[in-house]
Formats: structure tokens, C-alpha cells, sequence
């Protein structure tokens, strides 16, 4: 199987610009888009593989449609293959870990500057 390309879901927001299409060259939706979701498998807000056999599909399609490209068989049917395993231990990790889960447990929604090498940066960050 060839990777799986995808486009993004692109949130609209309030809040939200252009600046996804400006700054990082997206091809966004008309209106105000606060947020790309990259690669998200989530409901009805997932990426949309963009080439291949499986184009159009949604990632929560292709999951839900093709179990085999993303969970092993055999001995060990229904386990992620190795190559997700690290993202789940990731997220594992940020539930466990006692400084993420007080950051995290905080304000929803934080903007944050700072300087790295003598360049500025500003992030916001969303937690639900």
C-alpha cells in the first residue's frame, strides 16, 4: 500500500483567518478557518486522503473500511502494527504524566510567547 496523502479538515472559528492559506500556503475554505486539523480521524471532522485508490475516503473511512493497514493479523490480530504503536504510547504518556495533566487540566485555551535563539514565537493552545 502507497502512504496515504492527506488534505486537512479545516475548522472554521470565529476567531479564525486566513492566515493558514497566507502564512502556510493551505488551500482553505472560504470564510474564517481558526483551525487545520491534519491528520484527524475524528467523527465528521477527519482529513480526506487526497490521491490514490482511496481518495475522497475519509481517515475514519479508510480506518473503519481497512482495519488491516493500521492493526495487525495473525498471533496478534486487532494490535496496532509497530509503526502507530508510538503515537499511542505518546498519548499514553501525556494522560500519565502529572505536569502535561496539570498544564492540560488548566485554562482551555492559552496564548503563549516566547523567544527561541533570539527568534520571537507565539502559540496558542487548545485543551478539552
Amino acid at each position: 500500500m502507497e502512504p496515504l496523502f492527506l488534505t486537512p479538515y479545516f475548522r472554521p472559528k470565529i476567531w479564525g483567518g486566513r492566515k493558514l492559506n497566507t502564512v502556510l500556503g493551505y488551500d482553505i475554505p472560504d470564510g474564517k478557518v481558526g483551525e487545520a486539523w491534519v491528520i484527524s480521524g475524528y467523527k465528521d471532522d477527519a482529513s480526506t486522503v487526497n490521491a490514490g485508490p482511496l481518495k475522497g475516503k475519509t481517515l475514519r473511512e479508510v480506518y473503519l473500511e481497512h482495519p488491516e493497514l493500521f492493526l495487525k493479523t495473525g498471533n496478534n490480530k486487532g494490535q496496532l502494527k509497530s509503526e502507530y504503536r508510538i503515537a499511542e504510547d505518546i498519548c499514553h504518556y501525556i494522560d500519565e504524566n502529572k505536569i502535561l495533566s496539570q498544564f492540560l487540566s488548566g485554562d482551555k485555551q492559552v496564548v503563549m510567547t516566547g523567544e527561541i535563539s533570539g527568534i520571537p514565537w507565539k502559540i496558542k493552545i487548545d485543551s478539552y
